[in-house]
């Protein structure tokens, strides 16, 4: 049930936003943002969940250690990210910015929430790779549009500490 239901909920937002989120034979679909945002969107049989895939941009030629302390410090309690993950491409020198969800309970506005998200940041680590403004101190959207909060997509809850 959870690949249909990933089928059924990538049909019926593609209906409302108007684009193909059809799944290819190996459950693959690839929409393009802004002209420069390439978001890839998976189903993995393993895991029975869906993997979002931004591609932000290609890393810079100098700099590069500034850039990939922030990239770690980004996804350090994934402070910087939304609540995805960054990762380096080595092959092609690209960064991207992924999610992974499992599909059986997962519901049109929680698949929306998570679309507008990794959209979100990835424009935000796109912008960054373009202007090469970064200082170890990522600053990002931490609400979708509507005022909804994206720390939910870490999929942890709310805890305190205790010491003893």
């Amino acid at each position: 049930m959870s690949r249909e239901n990933l089928i059924a909920l990538l049909g019926s937002l593609g209906e409302r936003i108007d684009a193909d989120m059809t799944l290819d034979a190996e459950d693959h679909t690839l929409l393009q943002v802004d002209g420069r945002i390439d978001l890839a969107i998976s189903f993995d049989e393993d895991t029975r969940s869906v993997l979002m895939v931004a591609k932000c941009g290609h890393l810079p030629t100098g700099n590069l250690q500034s850039l990939l302390l922030e990239v770690l410090a980004a996804n350090f309690h994934w402070a910087g990210t939304g609540g995805a993950t960054l990762a380096v491409d080595p092959h092609e020198r690209t960064l991207h910015l992924q999610f992974r969800e499992p599909t059986d309970q997962l519901d049109e506005d929680r698949l929306q929430l998570l679309l507008a998200a990794i959209v979100q940041n990835a424009r935000k680590w796109a912008d960054r790779l373009e202007t090469g403004h970064w200082t170890g101190e990522p600053s990002f959207e931490t609400e979708a549009p509507g005022g909804n909060a994206l720390d939910a997509m870490s999929g942890f809850p709310s805890v305190s500490m205790i010491r003893i």
